[in-house]
C-alpha cells in the first residue's frame, strides 16, 4: 500500500484537475466535452477518500470525528455510491 503522503499528493492533483475543468467552463458544471473526464476524476477522488479517511472533510473535531466517519453518510455509501458513467 502507498504511504499516506503519496495518497494525499494524488488527491490534491485530482482536486486541482477537477477545479481546472470547472474554471475552464466558468460555471458549476464542466463543459459537455469534459464531463466524462470530470466524472472519472470524481470517482478517483471518492476512492482515494475511501482508502485514506483523513482526506474526508468532516464538521466534527477530535474523537467525534471517528463517529462521524462511521455514520451512514460516509461509511455506508463509500465508493459504492460512485457513478462511473454519466
Amino acid at each position: 500500500m502507498r504511504s499516506p503522503m503519496l495518497v494525499r499528493k494524488e488527491y490534491k492533483n485530482v482536486c486541482r484537475e477537477m477545479d481546472n475543468l470547472l474554471k475552464k467552463a466558468g460555471c458549476q458544471t464542466p463543459l459537455p466535452e469534459d464531463s466524462d473526464v470530470y466524472c472519472r476524476l470524481a470517482v478517483v477522488k471518492k476512492t482515494l477518500e475511501w482508502v485514506h479517511p483523513l482526506l474526508i472533510k468532516t464538521t466534527a473535531k477530535g474523537p467525534d470525528r471517528i463517529g462521524e466517519l462511521l455514520c451512514r453518510k460516509h461509511y455506508a455509501y463509500g465508493p459504492t455510491n460512485a457513478v462511473l458513467y454519466p
